[in-house]
């Protein structure tokens, strides 16, 4: 049992001479074994028995000593060679053994046909075996026939969690995985390399020792098992410390949370001794009582590791401690762990009927400590093996647990499964088909084009909407832990409703169909409303109508988040008030009586008054602002520019008739003219028209960040390509500071405020030639083309191309 506490032990052994003999080689081995240096003795009998083979005591302390390394392949193949092939009946327990590491192995066939040759012939012999190999019997037909449906993903974590050491007692607590590693080493025993336990967190990635729980951390002790209070503010653990080979004595303490640290560990002396060990804690809080709850081999219990509890005040004074009668075997109860939102107790045992080794199993508490007949979690969690130390998380988010499973990781193949591992567990996705259909309550003939909206009960958010055009059925696809409403609608019927508990059964659900049949009644009337954009006249989806009988105050309420159609059920003759909403709009409010409006409604609602500001700034852009040739700052490297854009503006527009001119000088006749006016298109439709958006742009966006809104504008520099690039790029930043400068001064700096605050950011792009066309001209010596061209021309530009408005107000 203490090997499962410290739950690995790698043990080195000492190399003898080259000429050490048989019976020294013996010796050794023999000495290794009576101290628990098991790793040492395997490989001091080995080497005896290359010397000599013919001593089946040998071979059955090599056989022992391979399963107390859980070395069960080579331990298996030792006994199998005694028992089968040599025939020996000097030992009784052979068959036993067989059976007893088949069963870790899954086989149950294998397992069972020897637990009931042990029976056959040594029944007599030995109770406690023979109680044990019953239960092995037992075990096995139950394990066989277990059904394999599994329930949970079990996910082996990585190496940032495991290593080929041990790792076990995870539990997630402050947002992070805390668990313990024995893989730090610290000096020798007798004989023996000795390895210690830390307790790590493993955050982004990385595990490290715990800051705030570094100074019990020491070097040389085996410390492990946290647990916390539900609210943090205690901190129990194990201090364990080696006697002599693989004997340990462990002791719990606890720490006082204080700030985001804890104070000095306290031992508990009420449930400590020498003479015994106590560990693995775990805190319940029970009819408002704090409970401990831990693993002990203290006198007085049913027998190997019991599960104890001791009830503990506000001033931290211990009662003795109390077995835990309900759970406990004869055999090892170990790693209870407590999930006090459903006041369950989890642990490990490996003295019922289970899948072999530790299974892990919960009991259901029924008040003042005591549990019913606990229940195995099953072959989704537990295997063949050892699985203990389950915990799972308050808000019922993470599971986790540890096992020695294959596939956790180890050092050598012999030992595959030596070491613990942890495993989180996952619950599997569970599904069922919903197949609804659809009648007339009175005729009961099907009934085609309702609308069903699907809500999620939790969150009260609809999870499918969908209208069953020229049919009355419909097949969705649901999640059966999650309990739903289910709403239908028709015009001219009154609404109909289901309630789909699925969660109280869930699994039983998985891969299932469930049809359900919805009887719709007639409505004297049936009202249609279909919603718009005022001034667009689109389809507007994501509006909330709302339709009240003004005498009764009733109110029908529903969202459409994808379509613009809305059927109400309503009564004749009755006065209604019509509400519409949608963020951004806004509310739209009428009233009308029954006997004498139309009952299919077009209702257009308009925007906000700053939505429709939001949409002008958004509708003008992009803003191409342009320049002269080489403007600002001719022949120039530097990057920055003390002019605002409007001030360039001016003298550019003014050289409209030079441009003109130049540009016209590449042709001749009537294409000469032609080029005239393409020239003059450029500087009104383009240059002029770029200034005068940018002052309605500005003063729009004014409004909009008085209203409060967060503002993100997005520009980028241009240059036209006749300069080399690091030129262009200099004088692509210059101009981009052109238009810097606009918002900064627009207005006697009206904008400035908002920018240094953060409310509006300023946000360049690239800057330079690489965007140009490839037929613009870079010839510097023809100017008429690679300056004078509107095509050259438009390329000497910034733009504000984007715009990103916030739908939060910063004024609330």
């Amino acid at each position: 049992m203490n090997k499962l506490i410290t739950l690995l032990l790698l043990l080195g052994f000492q190399c003898l001479e080259a000429q050490v003999t048989y019976s020294q080689l013996i010796k050794a081995g023999d000495k290794a074994a009576r101290i628990g240096n098991h790793y040492a003795a395997l490989n001091y009998y080995k080497d005896a028995l290359a010397k000599e083979d013919s001593d089946q005591d040998l071979w059955y302390k090599y056989g022992n000593s391979a399963l107390d390394q859980y070395a069960y392949n080579e331990a298996a193949e030792v006994f199998t060679y005694l028992l089968d092939t040599l025939k020996t009946d000097r030992f009784d327990d052979l068959s036993y053994k067989i059976a007893n590491i088949n069963a870790v192995k899954g086989d149950y066939e294998t397992a069972k046909r020897y637990y009931t040759l042990y029976l056959a012939e040594y029944e007599d012999e030995d109770d406690k075996l023979t109680r044990l190999a019953r239960k092995g019997v037992e075990s096995a037909e139950w394990a066989m026939a277990q059904d394999s449906t599994d329930l949970y993903k079990v996910i082996h974590l990585d190496g940032k969690v495991n290593s080929p050491y041990s790792e076990h007692s995870p539990v997630y607590q402050n947002d992070n995985l805390e668990f313990v590693s024995m893989k730090f080493k610290n000096g020798e025993g007798e004989d023996q390399e000795r390895y210690f336990s830390k307790i790590l967190k493993s955050s982004e990635g990385v595990s490290e020792e715990m800051e705030n729980i570094a100074t019990y951390n020491d070097d040389g002790l085996l410390t492990s098992d946290p647990s916390y209070t539900e609210d943090g503010s205690l901190m129990f653990y194990t201090i364990c410390q080696y006697d002599r080979g693989d004997k340990i004595n462990c002791d719990i303490y606890y720490r006082k949370q204080i700030g985001d640290s804890y104070r000095e560990g306290v031992k508990i002396e009420s449930i400590n001794s020498e003479d015994y060990t106590s560990t693995h804690p775990a805190v319940a809080e029970v009819d408002g009582k704090r409970i401990l709850v831990f693993a002990s081999d203290q006198p007085g219990g049913a027998g190997g590791m019991d599960l104890w509890y001791s009830e503990f005040n506000t001033n931290l004074d211990f009662s003795k401690a109390f077995n835990l009668k309900s759970v406990n075997t004869e055999a090892d109860e170990i790693s209870p762990h407590i999930y006090n939102k459903d006041n369950e107790l989890y642990f490990s045992s490996n003295g019922r009927v289970g899948f072999g080794g530790f299974d892990i199993f919960k009991s259901k508490g029924s008040g003042s400590m005591f549990f019913e007949e606990p229940e195995n979690m099953g072959r989704s969690v537990n295997s063949s093996y050892n699985d203990i130390h389950f915990s799972i998380s308050q808000d019922d988010k993470h599971r986790y647990f540890a096992s020695n499973r294959k596939g956790s990781m180890f050092l050598e193949t012999k030992f595959e499964t030596c070491c613990y591992d942890i495993y989180e567990l996952k619950k599997k996705e569970c599904q069922i088909e919903l197949e609804t259909l659809v009648f007339d309550a009175v005729t009961k003939e099907p009934l085609e084009n309702a609308d069903i909206v699907i809500i999620d009960k939790e969150t009260e958010e609809a999870v499918y909407e969908n209208t069953l055009e020229n049919t009355n059925k419909d097949v969705i696809t649901l999640d059966c832990e999650k309990n739903y409403t289910v709403q239908i609608s028709r015009e001219g019927y009154k609404d109909g409703f289901l309630d789909l508990n699925y969660a109280e059964d869930n699994f039983d659900l998985d891969g299932t169909q469930d049809q359900q049949e919805i009887y719709l009644e007639p409505a004297k009337l049936s009202l249609r409303i279909l919603t718009y954009e005022d001034g667009t006249a689109l389809d507007l989806y994501g509006v909330t109508i709302e339709i009240t009988e003004i005498e009764s105050g009733e109110t029908q309420t529903k969202t459409r988040n994808e379509g613009n159609t809305f059927n109400f059920a309503i009564d004749s003759e009755r006065n209604y008030k019509l509400t519409a909403t949608k963020e951004g709009y806004q509310i739209y409010e009428e009233s009308f009586k029954t006997d004498r409006e139309p009952l299919i409604k077009k209702i257009y609602l308009k925007k906000t008054p700053i939505e429709q500001k939001i949409a002008t700034l958004q509708g003008v852009l992009p803003i191409q602002l342009f320049f002269d040739n080489d403007q600002p700052y001719p022949k120039s490297m530097r990057t920055t520019s003390d002019v605002r854009y409007t001030e360039t503006y001016v003298n550019y527009y003014n050289k409209k008739d030079r441009f003109a001119t130049n540009y016209g000088g590449l042709f001749g006749g009537d294409d000469r003219i032609a080029a005239k006016q393409e020239s003059d298109n450029f500087f009104e439709g383009s240059v002029k028209v770029g200034n005068e958006k940018i002052d309605l742009f500005l003063t729009t966006l004014d409004e909009v960040l008085l209203a409060g809104r967060e503002v993100n504008l997005y520009f980028r520099g241009y240059a036209s390509p006749v300069s080399v690039d690091e030129y262009n790029f200099n004088l692509g930043k210059r101009r981009v500071e052109t238009l810097i400068n606009e918002i900064y001064r627009h207005r006697n700096g009206a904008l400035r405020p908002y920018i240094e605050k953060g409310q509006l950011i300023l946000t360049e792009r690239s800057f330079g030639e690489s965007t140009a066309p490839s037929d613009v001209s870079d010839d510097i010596n023809n100017p008429r083309k690679s300056i004078f061209s509107p095509q050259a021309s438009k390329e000497r530009r910034v733009e504000i191309e984007e715009i990103d408005v916030s739908r939060d107000n910063l004024n609330n």
